[in-house]
């Protein structure tokens, strides 16, 4: 082989050489180019499909949560009021039993209280009235002796007479003035007990 023949297929392989690396780098780039494409048109499509199972997801849940929410509060609520019921029906038992129970209580109060006024106030009554009795007796026995005085020695003394007729006015009007006095009292005593009365029925 000479020199020239050397030389020209020096030379076509530098060409092929330079065609091929040519070719090569053109290649990659175009594959570059359509794996980016195909690598955007992925990610697009697996964006779309990852936010189209986002929502479906996000909604399915929701409306599972949702649908317990309400479970939870239906059941909830049917427990709160039926221990509410139950309460109030013990409560309304408890205060109804107590109120029975303050009731014979005050009423047993009331009517012993009641009675002992009455005993109390009888026995006042019939004190003052055995004052009353006896102050009368006195009274009356005194005049019986000076009324007897008068008729055996001053039958004529008219002075005397209106001496004792007036002795008698004054104790008549001391006589009344004592019992009314009493009665006065009694009337007060009674008044207080009405008084003591009403307040005990008020407490109930």
């Amino acid at each position: 082989m000479d020199a020239e023949l050397r030389a020209y297929l020096d030379d076509m392989r530098a060409e092929l050489r330079a065609e091929i690396r040519h070719s090569a780098d053109e290649v990659r780039t175009e594959l570059r180019q359509e794996i980016q494409r195909t690598a955007d048109v992925l990610r697009a499509e697996l964006s779309t499909k990852i936010e189209g199972t986002a929502d479906a997801l996000r909604t399915e849940l929701s409306a599972k949560v949702e649908g317990t929410a309400d479970a939870l509060r239906t059941e909830l609520s049917a427990k709160v009021e039926g221990t509410a019921d139950a309460l109030r029906t013990e409560l309304s038992a408890k205060i109804e039993g107590t109120a029975d129970a303050l009731r014979t209580e005050l009423s047993a109060k009331i009517e012993g209280t009641a009675d002992a006024l009455r005993t109390e106030l009888s026995a006042k009554n019939e004190d003052s009235a055995e004052t009353l009795r006896r102050h009368f007796g006195v009274v009356t026995e005194g005049l019986r002796w000076e009324l007897r005085a008068v008729a055996e020695g001053t039958l004529g003394n008219t002075a005397a007479i209106e001496r004792l007729e007036a002795e008698m006015n004054r104790r008549f009007v001391s006589a009344e003035a004592v019992q009314r006095a009493a009665f006065d009292d009694f009337r007060e005593q009674l008044g207080d007990v009405r008084r003591d009365l009403a307040e005990l029925r008020a407490g109930r």
